[in-house]
């Protein structure tokens, strides 16, 4: 399988919202050896850590993660900036997770504020549907792009979040809108509510036991012309009990 990032969920040990047992060092050690170049961080990660991160011959372009569910202030753009210098991030995850239902104008204004700071850093910005929550579908994602109207954003396609929309998570236009690509194992059986989604995200199928053929679904949007960086995001409470070191070279032995 082609190059991938190792994403900061892969390795972190931690679940949505908090922050990572490991350090961003400690990861990228743990990449390196397993025989990754690059991996994903958070917001959270300490910046101090940056230069002997990339000292250990390790990149760090996804960014992990700006809510748009909530007010984006002017620090919040601050910090953003700061981190996209300090780490050299290529890519921003954003999306919708437990919020309330607001305008779609007041949503694609947060994303316009967002991708205007990535702009200034030749970052893109990849908006995610996420399937436990508001903002859940390809379509809605879409609409979100479309409001925003700004030329580094578009779509995240995580493979379990864009599995969970139904029969059309192969189509054309996934190709057409993609600037990063996760892949993990999905379970063939698609659960239903969005407690039961929130948990199982958490905890997803290795590449080795998912119902669904992850490399035809990749094949299938590389053929369609899609050239959107690669990504591997594996939440996995059995991966979870290894070390970090044990954890990512699982992961590439999956690939």
């Amino acid at each position: 399988m082609e190059t991938a990032t190792l994403s900061y969920l892969s390795l972190s040990g931690a679940k949505y919202g908090q922050e990572s047992n490991v350090t961003a060092l400690e990861r990228a050690n743990a990449a390196k050896t397993a025989g990754f170049t690059s991996i994903g961080v958070s917001l959270a990660d300490s910046l101090s850590e940056a230069p002997n991160v990339h000292d250990a011959g390790v990149t760090t372009p996804e960014l992990e993660w700006v809510e748009l569910g909530r007010p984006i202030t002017a620090l919040d753009l601050t910090t953003l900036a700061l981190s996209l210098s300090v780490w050299g991030v290529t890519r921003i995850n954003a999306g919708i997770t437990w919020r309330t239902p607001e305008p779609l104008r007041m949503i694609g204004e947060r994303l316009r504020a967002v991708a205007n700071v990535a702009a200034e850093h030749n970052a893109t910005i990849a908006v995610e549907p996420v399937a436990f929550g508001w903002l859940r579908r390809v379509e809605g994602v879409q609409c979100v792009l479309a409001e925003a109207d700004m030329p580094n954003t578009g779509l995240l396609l995580d493979m379990w979040q864009v599995y969970q929309d139904g029969p059309e998570w192969f189509g054309p236009g996934l190709a057409r809108d993609a600037v990063e690509i996760q892949i993990c194992g999905v379970p063939l059986i698609r659960p239903h509510g969005a407690r039961t989604r929130f948990s199982r995200s958490q905890d997803r199928p290795t590449l080795t036991e998912s119902g669904v053929n992850v490399t035809a679904w990749l094949t299938a949007l590389r053929d369609a012309g899609c050239r959107a960086p690669l990504s591997v995001e594996l939440p996995n409470s059995r991966l979870n009990t290894l070390s970090v070191t044990d954890r990512a070279a699982a992961i590439k032995a999956m690939l």
